[in-house]
């Protein structure tokens, strides 16, 4: 069975960046620990800094980004086409506003 998996991280201060990631693991390839992505060391540092982006960090549209890609994913693997690994990093900057005439 094919595992399809999408996590997503928001880091840094000045601007925040948000980075998402996308993992397709398929029979007879290489699984999450396999690939080096998913070790005791990247699952401890995870823990440590699990909620420091604030109580109520706005991921909503990075999350659906996500998941659209995934189901995508998803669309390409019952029709036979896709196998990859991919990373999607976004990022987000303060802009001002200006009223123009």
């Amino acid at each position: 069975m094919h595992y399809i998996d999408i996590g997503m991280d928001v880091h840094g201060e000045k601007p925040p960046v948000i980075g998402g990631k996308i993992v397709l693991s398929s029979p007879g390839r290489l699984c999450m620990r396999c690939m080096g992505l998913l070790t005791e060391a990247k699952l401890a540092e995870e823990a440590v800094r699990y909620g420091k982006a604030g109580s109520r960090p706005q991921v909503v549209w990075p999350n659906g980004v996500l998941a659209s890609t995934a189901v995508g994913l998803g669309v390409e693997l019952a029709v036979g086409r896709a196998e990859f690994f991919l990373t999607l990093t976004l990022s987000m900057t303060e802009t001002k506003h200006s009223n123009r005439k």
